[in-house]
């Protein structure tokens, strides 16, 4: 493999403009092979690599749009909805007699970092840097580059399933795992946790909440900053996994539009996180501290306000029920 790389990396450099769609797809799949070698720097090199494969999409994406054909597959949500099957949506893209379009060398591109992130016997550094690459790629890109296919397509195929592997990897750690371990499984759960929630706040957000299923997607987020927030029903509570979970609230808090079902599902997460940190009473101080609290109570605010103007409602007896329940037990 090492012999190979560096003819790998001088076509990622100087020679993408002069390969056509299915050399590039195998440029993108042989990247993918370099991710999981043995060798820490070959991964973390082919990592770079793929960032210059998304400048060069992103520079010929105007270009190549041009000539699209509409030969795209269905939304990646109709999809998933009606088989459940990931894998065998992406067989046919990956497939020989298929020609992907601009759109679709995006997504196996960006799956392809998230595939990294989500592989559990990676290095901590690669699944890390493969993480970073895939959020700072679309946020860097996704405003120019990405139409309604592609945003659909890598919210449920790329961020969402990311998001769900690094959280429920960091929930299976036995009790008894070593500190490390836990550190390293709560750096990587909030970075695709935090990815993921800002994905809802990117420069085009009306594309992100036109995709198929939003409700459906937005939940899910709030779920899983939920779970790695209490810790989950076998997991532990960690100071890290805990201001992960914050960090993401404020980012979801910040993207969430006039819609009133989007505030509805906010403000009942945000009571269920309230709750459930100060019932606890095996935390230490360490994890639960005024600062958490604090941070949580923070958000209440703007999650009364975007209830209110959204309508469906608004904030009523029930809300401040709830509110007044939190605020009792937070100075309790």
């Amino acid at each position: 493999m090492r012999c190979v790389f560096p003819c790998l990396q001088l076509i990622c450099t100087d020679y993408l403009p002069d390969l056509p769609p299915t050399c590039l797809r195998r440029c993108i799949s042989a990247l993918l092979e370099q991710f999981v070698a043995g060798d820490l720097n070959m991964a973390l090199t082919a990592i770079g690599q793929a960032w210059a494969l998304c400048d060069y999409f992103h520079s010929t994406t105007a270009v190549v749009r041009e000539g699209t054909d509409g030969s795209d597959p269905p939304l990646v949500s109709a999809q998933l909805l009606s088989s459940g099957d990931e894998s065998a949506v992406f067989a046919v893209l990956w497939h020989d007699d298929y020609v992907p379009s601009q759109r679709v060398l995006w997504l196996l591109l960006l799956r392809g970092l998230a595939l990294l992130g989500r592989n559990a016997g990676a290095r901590a550094e690669v699944r890390l840097g493969a993480i970073q690459t895939l959020f700072r790629a679309i946020d860097m890109h996704g405003a120019e580059s990405f139409d309604a296919w592609v945003w659909d397509s890598t919210m449920w195929a790329v961020v969402l399933p990311l998001a769900q592997s690094a959280v429920t990897q960091r929930q299976a750690i036995d009790s008894g795992g070593d500190e490390e371990t836990w550190r390293q499984c709560d750096e990587t759960a909030s970075a695709a946790l935090l990815g993921a929630a800002k994905t809802w706040a990117c420069r085009c957000p009306e594309r992100v909440w036109a995709i198929g299923r939003a409700d459906e997607a937005w939940r899910q987020v709030w779920r899983l900053t939920l779970a790695l927030f209490t810790g989950g029903e076998a997991g532990k509570r960690t100071r890290d996994g805990v201001a992960g979970a914050l960090a993401s609230m404020r980012a979801l808090v910040g993207s969430t539009t006039d819609v009133e079902w989007a505030w509805r599902a906010a403000w009942e997460a945000w009571v269920e996180m309230a709750v459930g940190i100060t019932s606890s009473v095996d935390d230490t101080e360490e994890v639960v501290t005024q600062e958490v609290l604090c941070a949580l109570v923070e958000q209440s605010p703007a999650l009364m306000t975007g209830l209110r103007s959204s309508g469906g409602g608004g904030f009523g007896v029930d809300e401040c029920s709830a509110l007044l329940r939190v605020v009792r037990r937070v100075v309790a």
